[in-house]
């Protein structure tokens, strides 16, 4: 929490003197200023595109430009990454077992 509050500004005097109630309260008032600033600048971003746009095509919205805050469903469940990673495994491991069978070429050195 420490370092995230010196990322956001908090000098040292006044973070020794908050309680940790205070400092999520001031690490989320700054989320919510990032997210406020971000959506200005989507605003931005889609009206200069929406004046030179094509005539007939679909108008940009703000929400085109800002990055969506990621879902349960966006990441892969246990059960999920277990059946990839032993699907990985035997593709490894088999790959393993096809080399052990190719026979080794000794290179004598030439003198």
């Amino acid at each position: 929490m420490w370092a995230l509050a010196m990322a956001i500004g908090i000098p040292d005097s006044l973070f020794w003197d908050l309680t940790l109630r205070e400092i999520e309260a001031v690490v989320l008032r700054h989320r919510e200023f990032q997210r406020f600033s971000a959506k200005r600048s989507a605003l931005i971003t889609a009206a200069v595109y929406n004046v030179h746009r094509k005539p007939g095509t679909a108008f940009f919205h703000a929400e085109d430009f800002l990055r969506q805050e990621r879902t349960e469903e966006d990441y892969a469940s246990v059960e999920e990454s277990a059946r990839m990673l032993n699907v990985w495994a035997r593709q490894i491991n088999a790959a393993v077992d096809k080399a052990k069978d190719q026979p080794v070429e000794i290179v004598k050195e030439i003198p």
